[in-house]
């Protein structure tokens, strides 16, 4: 007898866990929320057990002996202190999210800036090529007409450059924006020497 009341007991446990972390695992699936850190969800899950095991306790209690009193002042501040460390990591998990978002966007920043260079580059290359030939179709022809249309070439060319220049510019300040932002608010300011000349030099 006794030993079947304590396998039951003991699938009771089990079946209540399972439980648990399934409602745990809703609840993330709910707010968008994928925290790559599972001694976090370990932590919450605790959490959760120590709060569902207060209502039975409480209403054990008639509220009338000196224990009673101490288990209702200690269970408070037990209350009070697994809410604040739940708030502590929910807070972690958002922080975790917010980096990862940066990150993608850091990462499509470095393409869009890996792209305006090569089109830079690949602009003042032909730039150059066009140069001499330009002067030489100057220097043997008579055209007027010829010689402006050059001239409005390298113009435009010229204003396609400082465009680019003007658009990587804006990227690199962007990129710098971001970086910062991922120091501080990642939590890394002050606990590497890296990552604070890093923000010395931004």
């Amino acid at each position: 007898m006794e030993s079947r009341l304590q396998e039951l007991e003991e699938r009771h446990v089990s079946v209540y866990r399972e439980l648990l972390t399934a409602l745990d695992e809703l609840y993330l699936l709910r707010k968008g929320i994928q925290p790559e850190d599972e001694t976090l969800l370990v932590v919450r899950r605790k959490l959760q057990s120590s709060l569902t095991m207060t209502a039975p306790m409480m209403s054990a209690m008639n509220g009338k002996t000196a224990l009673d009193k101490r288990l209702t002042r200690l269970m408070k501040e037990n209350h009070e202190l697994d809410a604040e460390v739940a708030a502590h990591q929910d807070e972690k998990l958002r922080l975790l999210r917010e980096l990862s978002d940066e990150r993608m966007r850091y990462k499509e920043l470095v393409n869009n800036a890996r792209e305006l260079t090569e089109r830079q580059a690949h602009a003042q290359g032909i730039g150059e090529q066009r140069m001499p030939r330009g002067r030489q179709d100057a220097n043997k022809s008579t055209d007027s007409d010829l010689y402006d249309s050059s001239e409005q070439g390298d113009s435009t060319e010229a204003g396609s450059e400082q465009r680019d220049k003007a658009q990587i510019e804006r990227e690199n300040e962007a990129l710098r924006e971001l970086l910062v932002g991922m120091i501080v608010h990642g939590g890394y300011l002050g606990t590497n020497k890296v990552f604070d000349e890093w923000l010395g030099d931004l």
